[in-house]
């Protein structure tokens, strides 16, 4: 459990299953959220954090290619991997993470703080 709400934690520190009973801003810095994603073959994406600051973290598959685009589709991160991607360069605002596999396109929606 985390602090004095109902959120359990996995093994990368990312919330799941409730809230942490402290306000939302403390809350996103002892908690950071992740957004995800579940390909045809059943594995699971994950995009950290989310709202993001200097950088996210995605777990691709070897067959997927990530890139991100602006709100406008303007692409502004070429090649997103699975090592953390810098995001110092970009204004706040919001964000698609594309993620792309031979028979597949998915997109979760990013915020920059």
């Amino acid at each position: 459990m985390v602090i004095g709400g109902s959120a359990l934690q996995n093994n990368s520190g990312i919330c799941f299953g409730g809230n942490t009973g402290i306000d939302l801003l403390e809350s996103l810095e002892l908690c950071p959220i992740s957004a995800n994603t579940k390909l045809q073959n059943n594995k699971i994406i994950n995009a950290n954090r989310n709202p993001f600051d200097r950088e996210i973290s995605v777990n691709l598959p070897l067959n997927a290619h990530g890139y991100i685009s602006d709100a406008t589709g303007n692409i502004v991160i070429q090649a997103v991997t699975n090592e953390s991607t810098n995001t110092t360069h970009l204004p706040p605002g919001l964000y698609f993470l594309i993620i792309t596999t031979e028979h597949e396109r998915h997109v979760i929606k990013m915020m920059k703080q």
